[in-house]
């Protein structure tokens, strides 16, 4: 097995991820954009049986104040890790591991930290890489008619959100342009980042996505008298949508434009031909209702390290402790706006989150 650092082919890297079953967005080759926004250096890994692709790990070396030097796959999303041939055997799998090791002990980083373990079809992680931050993801199977997800898998709840919603003269389109990102998405954004209190973006980010993504980054929004009220982001590859942002204006929440967003961005999905819509992650029960009432599987989901050094224990970002509701809270509750947007795209920086 040839471990390839640093692979810059970006057609035969993208024809690979489109045909892997669990590809998602930040496989592709474009999501090395997020250099321009943050300054990580991408270090895209290939790896060769015969000079075939039989798989790829996306990261990038990221330096925090908080974490050290370490790569991740891949910052900013629930999801990365590498993507495998299903036939890759246990010990080319060691192979692997044994080559991104000396990659690490190299460049003197202190270990490689996956997003998730989809895209490995077998259990071949073995003890080469230890699992933290275990929660779940939730993903909408459109393999039926959309008629039949509607009345069979979505549930009652939906139904009736949804009704309530256009009863309230609420109707959605999607507009993703770089004005629409800067004068409307980002201002309902940085809103409702402070209300959960998250450190934002800088709108970069986005307008850097928009950019290197073109027509798999769309925007669904709900309108209410002309004025967006609900935006719902997310990006397509392969087989997938990923949703990744909702932002709302909290004062229509009972007229349920969320829900109707949701529902207009799966039955674009599914006119579209994809197989299934990723809800993101479930760390807490109000989002496991949420997505259950859509009919969503839910799946075990995880952090997986992999250590450059003898010294095992290696620090990572919990969003789920209790330590990070606490720091939320106050977030929310002390930090101006103008500072959050200020200050936010330092901290990101440096959880790399």
């Amino acid at each position: 097995m040839e471990v390839i650092p640093d692979f810059s082919d970006a057609q035969r890297w993208d024809s690979y991820v489109e045909k892997h079953s669990q590809s998602r967005f930040c496989h592709l080759f474009a999501y090395r954009c997020i250099q321009r926004a943050y300054g990580y250096i991408p270090r895209y890994f290939a790896f060769l049986r015969g000079g075939e692709i039989v798989g790829v790990l996306p990261a990038f070396e990221t330096a925090s104040l908080l974490f050290g030097k370490r790569l991740v796959s891949q910052p900013y999303t629930e999801y990365g890790g590498m993507l495998l041939n299903c036939d890759v055997t246990s010990a080319e799998f060691a192979e692997i591991a044994e080559g991104l090791g000396e990659f690490l002990h190299a460049n003197r980083l202190l270990a490689i930290e996956m997003h998730g373990r989809q895209g490995i079809l077998s259990d071949s992680l073995g003890a080469s890489f230890r699992e933290e931050n275990a929660h779940e993801y939730a993903y909408l199977s459109l393999d039926r008619p959309i008629e039949e997800i509607w009345k069979k898998v979505v549930t009652y709840q939906v139904r009736k959100a949804l009704q309530r919603a256009e009863r309230s003269g609420i109707r959605v389109e999607q507009k993703t342009d770089p004005g629409t990102i800067r004068n409307t998405f980002f201002p309902l954004y940085l809103h409702s980042m402070k209300r959960l209190g998250v450190p934002p973006h800088t709108i970069k980010y986005y307008l850097e996505c928009y950019a290197a993504f073109a027509g798999r980054m769309q925007i669904f929004w709900a309108i209410r008298d002309n004025t967006p009220i609900t935006g719902l982001l997310g990006f397509s590859c392969g087989r997938r949508v990923n949703v990744i942002n909702i932002v709302s204006d909290e004062r229509y929440w009972e007229e349920r434009p969320n829900d109707l967003v949701h529902w207009e961005y799966i039955k674009w999905a599914h006119n579209q031909g994809f197989e299934y819509f990723d809800f993101g992650s479930v760390r807490y029960e109000g989002q496991r209702r949420y997505k259950q009432k859509w009919g969503c599987q839910i799946e075990p989901h995880a952090y997986y390290f992999l250590s450059g050094s003898e010294r095992k224990e290696v620090s990572t970002f919990n969003s789920s402790s209790s330590g990070m509701k606490k720091s939320s809270d106050l977030w929310a509750r002390y930090v101006p706006g103008s500072v959050a947007k200020a200050v936010g795209p330092f901290l990101r920086k440096q959880l790399v989150r």
